[in-house]
């Protein structure tokens, strides 16, 4: 079975059958994907969830058995399941009799026992025991009342199970036969006997509800339920002829249901008639061995158990007993006793694992995707002794709760019924947690499944005639799919949980709800067999939007509660009649999704419709769908992309197999010559060769090695010379990215991630935003998003607060340009931090405005908003001043986040009002527009419009005309930005909630934050999605959020903080008028008395501290004075860096940018100088600090750091006074690792290169040291000579500058790690050779997965490695070669091997051309095999997989 295959293809029939053939779904291709990694399109939704089930699950099991190991479980479930009173009861109680006395006794009992007592089963009776002649058996006794069946989904959802399904064979009234006979006629044919018919019925009555529950509630694709129909009341069968017709009936009964569930079901071919109170008789040994066989037959094939699992349950077990009343644990709690109990370390992802699994097996009841769940250490408690009274019908003879008339239950009787033995809190947040009540007040608890009142038909009645309406409807895909019979019930509990955040209180009847979000309303309906479910949304106004919004909520509130509550059932969605819903139709018509699809990819628009066959009449397809994005058009997928290659000879590497293979040279000669790029000789010697094949690589090597022919033109020649067939990729190739990520090549690192590469993802096709943001969207969906950020910059006041004001002035402006006039001019209003708004503009659209303070003190927290994405940034200055906006140009470029993102800037010339000769404003303003077009055009868009304003006056053509620019930006940005996550949509909704309930300090630690989106989204999200959510949400500006701290605190209203915190805290002196302003010491540190004083009344000052040490903004060594590196006044004095031995010696670097527009973002140095300081006392001594300056020693090295006032060069100086150059190093190597991480997070749009500084000009401490660039020191290195100082005449040696340089082991070019790519490299997750702590296995564990021919699972990373490979990883191939050198010498045929050798930039055109130059086989095979391992280039895996794709799978199983 090839389930990769299946799933690329989408052959949902074959990977049904590889998951019940039980095919390993987490080996990897040998593309390091797994089956789930390849799903295509065209692949069902529900088939997709369950081989994504399937492969949690494999993947969990393998983490198990991998932590501790496994042993052979003995122990079987046998679920005896049947309706109320058919004799399950009795026949679990006689089933454990075997002895001759034993069963004489019982059956004597049995005879002088009142007949007339009635004693249901309350829930879920449970027993294990050994059963004599089958084995070890957990027997679970369900109760047959249908009221129950809402807790009895919860255990048939477990695996590993029996069940015997006991049915009356006496039932048979004429009226039941009648109803059953009609039910029937729809799924026979006529031809076949009445009697059979009817004796079908009674099994349909009975017994097909059971079968079908059982199917939909299996969550093991792999597994098909064992099922044993037994019937019963046999004694009641008067007659010879009466129980021969009764086994007939049997016989049929088992025919019928054994044929129609033969797809999911296993049922047993053995007829049972059985008298349930007769112990010892035939038939009850004759089960008791078709028991014993299937128990035997389940243990053979189910994996074993991990013995993890075997030890807690052993631990659960005493844990029972010592919580009789109420065994119930919370998660912490449970953790705790599961460590303490253990004798090994138990990681919190094992215990999860392992409960979850003992969840599965029916042991514990836990729910795993509740953070905070608890857990049920007896499943027989509380489906007895909670659920039994809770949910009992009237006529049981137990305690009971009493409902009041609307079916409600009130806390007063929960009390009375539970107070004795169960915590009332617990017991409600259970039940909640069960998704199975609901409260609004506290007092009164709505239980879904007690609902018996039916829905009126006033509820949904017509109403305007305006309004528009939609419908889905999700049914079975075939005759034995239903529902869960909890899915209903729980789906209601999740409509009264999204009351008040997303939905208003809704209405509840058995099998119907209705609900609104306020702008439309949606009913949704279960039919009574659980077949098909119904979703119908309407808008009084019209408008189809509104009704998208709640269609699409309910939708993924339905299927992910579906996927989980009725695993096993396929279902199809339909689309409803219009029609049919607009007139209230009782049975609306629905037409299936294939059909809306064809009608919908009709050519001609009048041919986009579908016919309502009930009515004859045709519907239009954009009346039945809410959005055509909900159809699944099949689209071509090509690999080529917009956008140039670096160079032709790139771009042919990249696609050499491809244009070897499919080129036909004789069609683009006559093109090639015209364009002088191929003459007649070098056409004569390509059509000298012999082969297609060696022609078209002849060709290819040619343009290759003349690099005459552009990328643009070698596919224009393409398209005209009929090779349009041919689709040429033109993205980055992902082996070039990597060498160029290894090799510190900055400009190709660059281009591959604007071309959405990124070392961070295992396949490299896309960035980790990318995949985060997939993941986020995969989760809920997504949704168009309308706001865009505003970012008002340039420096104090320009008139930036003015603009703001009158942007947003459209109506009354004659009024408020009077009220202007009699304004004091002259008054000093700025603006402290940043200033947010968010509002609907008139002409642009809706926009959150913020307005950045201009003084140079705020820039240090500026930098946290300017990392954000899809923003306009007008920049403003002074046309009076000829002010400089150089500075924030390039703030903004260094600061940008996104390489595929250009931020787009509007330059505004304000004081217009001021100017006396208004054209030479104009020319001035529009020279600065076109220099800095120019300078900045590969990094910012930079509008050629020129706007030369008085901020003061609203209305003006000029504000009309920037709004029409900004409008345009707008829409560009909203056109292009990926839609926004729903997810994340519906998080920032709460988040405003909590906002206005923190108003004072509106910050929350992580855990907080973390309960509270979990209490708010019903518990649906995980952890993961709430993290990917809150990190996207504080890319987007919306909230601050700091991923990589652990403990990081979130803060909600990034006005606030920026305002309220950051405006006092860091404001200029001059602000004291304004604001409350901190005081600052001589040393310009700030007290925690002063820190008081001024924020007691609007923050929590601990917690605030806190939030600016996560911010890296302060340090403190006492807890009460703090040191704010960005409000350091003092300049550094000679004397803190001056001469010291003779001894002595210096090295230094400097990080300076690369271009004129490159500089380093304003709060890399106060954030460096931070690091210092918490690096004391473990790793540094406490650091001297200066304005753009820093010192600091380990003890051997001492250590100077310094930035420019442009932030365009940041020198790091070392020194040793003993003459140590291994301290120097120590020290250097330290200090450069966390510049470059800073450097990369704080400056990630900044393009830095690396000079080594003069060790003369440092030794003798001169202002300016001369700076090598690290080419000219490589290649001096290289060739073992010295570097001449070209300010001072004089030589260097390469010894000198280099702390680490070893005479013996000269610097590699491949070991640059002084580059902007330094931080990235570290995070190469393409193999382990670059992870700091890689996983190590044991060789236990590798030699028994070699023996089992199994896969080991890294349980870092959860993902499977194949044992051949360990050992070699993506270290060189060099090894490789040398061990299996006689059989590639043999075997390897060159030619096959040279097209994907070329594409990975491993072999040259020279190179390849030298190894053809050999005249043997072998010669050549010894020349390349000889390349590779003098290069040390190519990896293991990279030579395996070049043999596999280049016909050489044959060598590859033979590699050693």
């Amino acid at each position: 079975m090839d389930a990769p295959r299946a799933t690329e293809d989408g052959d949902e029939k074959n990977v049904r059958r590889g998951l019940e053939k039980e095919v390993d779904v987490s080996t990897e291709d040998h593309d390091h994907k797994r089956p789930i990694d390849n799903i295509a399109a065209g692949l069902g939704k529900d088939t997709k969830l369950l081989l994504e089930t399937e492969t949690r699950k494999q993947a969990e099991y393998s983490e198990l058995v991998s932590s501790v190991g496994s042993e052979e479980g003995t122990t079987v479930k046998l679920f005896l399941c049947g309706d109320g009173q058919v004799g399950k009861t009795s026949l679990a109680a006689i089933l454990p009799k075997t002895g001759f006395l034993e069963c004489t006794f019982r059956n004597m009992k049995r005879r002088f026992r009142k007949l007339s007592v009635f004693s249901p089963t309350p829930g879920v009776a449970v027993a294990v025991r050994n059963v004599r002649g089958i084995g070890r058996l957990s027997v679970h006794d369900f109760a047959g009342q249908a009221q129950f069946y809402v807790t009895h989904a919860m255990l048939l959802r477990t695996t590993n199970a029996i069940f015997p399904v006991v049915y009356k064979i006496t039932d048979g009234e004429e009226e039941q036969k009648r109803q059953a006979r009609q039910s029937l006629i729809k799924i026979c044919n006529l031809d076949e006997s009445p009697q059979f018919i009817v004796l079908r019925a009674k099994g349909d009555l009975q017994v097909e509800g059971w079968l079908t529950f059982i199917h939909c509630s299996n969550a093991d694709p792999t597994n098909k339920p064992r099922i044993v129909l037994i019937a019963s009341n046999a004694d009641k069968l008067q007659n010879k002829d009466d129980k021969k017709r009764g086994l007939l009936q049997a016989e049929g009964l088992l025919d019928h249901f054994t044929e129609r569930f033969q797809e999911s079901l296993l049922v047993s071919p053995e007829v049972f008639l059985i008298n349930c109170k007769e112990a010892g008789s035939r038939e009850i040994q004759r089960l008791r061995e078709v028991l014993a066989a299937f128990r035997d037959d389940m243990l053979k094939q189910r994996p074993q158990v991990p013995k993890v699992c075997v030890q807690l349950s052993e631990n659960i077990e005493g844990w029972r007993k010592m919580r009789k009343t109420f065994p119930v644990m919370g998660w912490q709690d449970y953790l705790a006793a599961v460590r303490q109990a253990s004798s090994v370390n138990l990681q919190e992802r094992i215990v999860q694992l392992a409960s979850s699994y003992l969840h599965d097996e029916g042991e514990i009841i836990y729910l795993r995707h509740k953070t905070d769940s608890s857990v049920v250490l007896d499943p027989q408690w509380l489906f007895s002794s909670v659920f039994g009274p809770l949910l009992a019908p009237d006529n049981f003879p137990i305690v009971k709760i009493a409902r009041t008339g609307e079916d409600y239950v009130t806390l007063e009787e929960l009390t009375r019924v539970f107070s004795a033995y169960a915590d009332i809190p617990l017991l409600i947040k259970l039940l909640q947690d069960f998704q199975l009540c609901h409260t609004n007040d506290g007092r009164t608890f709505i239980l879904p499944s007690l609902l018996q009142q039916e829905m009126g038909k006033a509820a949904w009645s017509p109403v305007s005639s305006k309004a528009v309406y939609f419908g889905l409807q999700i049914r079975g895909r075939t005759e034995i799919d239903s529902f869960s019979c909890d899915l209903f019930p729980r789906l209601q509990t999740l409509l009264m949980q999204a009351h008040p955040g997303k939905l208003s209180r809704p209405l509840l009847w058995n099998n119907s709800a209705k609900c609104t979000d306020g702008k439309a309303e949606a009913l949704l309906q279960i039919t009574t067999d659980r077949r098909q479910l119904n979703i119908f949304v309407r808008s009084t106004k019209g408008i189809r939007e509104h009704c998208t919004s709640l269609m699409d909520l309910l939708k993924d509130m339905t299927y992910r509660l579906l996927h989980e509550t009725s695993p096993g059932a396929r279902s199809r969605d339909m689309v409803v009649s219009a029609l049919d819903l607009q007139e209230h139709m009782p049975e609306p018509h629905a037409y299936s999704r294939e059909e809306v699809e064809a009608a919908a990819e009709a050519a001609a628009e009048d041919d986009r419709t579908v016919v309502n066959p009930k009515r004859g009449t045709p519907e239009e397809v954009k009346d039945l769908l809410l959005h055509l994005g909900n159809l699944k058009h099949t689209v071509k997928l090509e690999n080529s992309r917009e956008g140039p290659a670096e160079d032709i000879e790139e771009l042919i590497r990249k696609n050499y197999p491809l244009l070897r293979e499919r080129l036909q040279v004789s069609d683009l000669f006559p093109h090639l010559i015209q364009r002088g790029l191929l003459q007649i000789e070098e056409k004569e010697d390509i059509n000298s060769k012999t082969t297609t094949q060696g022609k078209a690589e002849a060709l290819l090597d040619l343009l290759m090695r003349q690099g005459k022919c552009t990328c643009d033109d070698f596919v224009e020649i393409l398209r005209i010379g009929n090779h349009e067939h041919i689709v040429i990729d033109r993205t980055m190739n992902r082996w070039y990215f990597l060498q160029a990520a290894r090799d510190g090549d900055v400009e190709k690192v660059r281009r591959g991630l604007e071309e959405g590469l990124d070392v961070n993802t295992k396949d490299w096709t896309v960035t980790r935003k990318q995949a985060e943001y997939s993941e986020l969207v995969s989760s809920v969906g997504s949704e168009e998003w309308t706001t865009v950020k505003l970012f008002l910059c340039g420096d104090g006041q320009v008139g930036k607060t003015s603009l703001r004001a009158i942007l947003k002035k459209t109506r009354l402006i004659v009024l408020w340009n009077m009220r202007r006039r009699f304004r004091r001019q002259d008054v000093f209003n700025p603006t402290p931090g940043v200033h947010v708004s968010s509002k609907t503009v008139r002409g642009i659209g809706r926009l959150s405005l913020h307005d950045f303070a201009g003084q140079a003190q705020f820039y240090v927290t500026h930098a946290m908003l300017l990392r954000t994405t899809n923003a306009i940034l007008p920049v403003v200055y002074k046309i009076t001043d000829g002010e400089e906006i150089h500075g924030w140009l390039s703030f903004i470029h260094c600061s940008n986040a996104d390489p595929t993102n250009k931020p787009r800037i509007v330059l505004i010339a304000s004081h217009a009002d001021k100017l006396e000769d208004q054209e030479a404003g104009q020319r001035r303003a529009t020279a600065l527009v076109e220099h800095y077009r120019k300078v900045f055009q590969e990094s910012l868009i930079v509008s050629k419009e020129v706007f030369l304003i008085n901020c003061l006056q609203a209305g003006s053509r000029e504000i009309q005309r920037l709004r029409a620019v900004l409008a345009a930006f707008r829409d560009d940005i909203l056109k292009q930005r990926p839609k926004f996550p729903k997810v994340c949509n519906s998080l920032l909704a709460e988040i405003e909630g909590w906002r206005q309930e923190r108003k004072e300090f509106p910050v929350m630690g992580w855990q907080d934050y973390l309960t509270a989106v979990e209490q708010a989204t019903y518990g649906f999200v995980k952890e993961r999605i709430v993290e990917l959510a809150t990190s996207y949400l504080h890319d987007e500006g919306e909230i601050i959020f700091l991923r990589n701290e652990a403990n990081t605190s979130v803060v909600l209203d990034p006005h606030w903080l920026f305002t309220s915190v950051f405006g006092s805290l860091l404001a200029p002196e001059n602000f004291n008028k304004i604001i409350d302003m901190i005081n600052r010491t001589a040393e310009d540190y700030v007290t925690l008395e002063e820190l008081t004083r001024v924020f007691s009344a609007v923050a929590d000052i601990p917690l605030l501290i806190k939030l600016l040490q996560d911010f890296q903004l302060c340090h403190t060594y006492d807890g009460r004075t703090f040191i704010l590196p960005s409000l350091l006044q003092q300049e550094m004095e000679e004397a803190a860096w001056s001469h010291v031995s003779s001894k002595a010696v210096y090295f230094g670097l400097q990080i300076r940018g690369r271009m004129e527009i490159d500089s380093f973002s304003c709060d890399l140095f106060p954030r460096l100088q931070t690091l210092l300081m918490q690096a004391h006392p473990y790793k540094l001594s406490r650091p001297l600090l200066w304005k753009n300056s820093a010192k600091c020693t380990d003890g051997k090295a001492e250590a100077l750091l310094q930035i420019t006032q442009d932030k365009r060069q940041l020198n790091i100086f070392v020194r040793s006074n003993d003459g140590s150059r291994e301290d120097c190093n120590s020290i250097m190597d330290f200090l450069k690792d966390m510049t470059y991480r800073l450097l990369h997070e704080t400056s990630p749009g900044a393009r830095s290169r690396d000079m080594v500084l003069s060790a003369l000009d440092l030794r003798e401490h001169r202002p300016q040291p001369h700076a090598y660039s690290r080419e000219e020191v490589e290649a001096a290195a290289a060739k073992g000579e010295n570097l001449v100082h070209s300010q001072r005449n004089v030589p260097e040696k390469v010894s000198g500058l280099l702390p680490h340089y070893n005479l013996k082991n000269k610097p590699k070019r491949v070991a640059r790690r002084w580059r902007l790519v330094h931080p990235i490299q570290d995070h190469l997750q393409a193999d382990d050779d670059h992870r700091p702590q890689p996983h190590a296995y044991s060789r236990e564990e590798v030699e028994a997965a070699t023996g089992k021919g199994e896969n080991l699972v890294q349980p870092r990373r959860n993902v499977p490695e194949k044992v051949k490979y360990l050992g070699r990883g993506n270290g060189s191939a060099e090894e490789l070669i040398k061990q299996n050198y006689p059989l590639l010498r043999e075997r390897l045929q060159v030619s096959d091997l040279f097209p994907h050798l070329i594409q990975r930039g491993l072999l040259q055109i020279e190179e390849k051309e030298d190894i053809n130059s050999r005249t043997t086989r072998q010669g050549k095979a010894e020349a390349l095999i000889d390349l590779l391992s003098q290069q040390g280039k190519c990896t293991c895996d990279d030579f395996v997989e070049i043999l596999r794709i280049g016909n050489h799978e044959h060598i590859v199983g033979k590699l050693k």
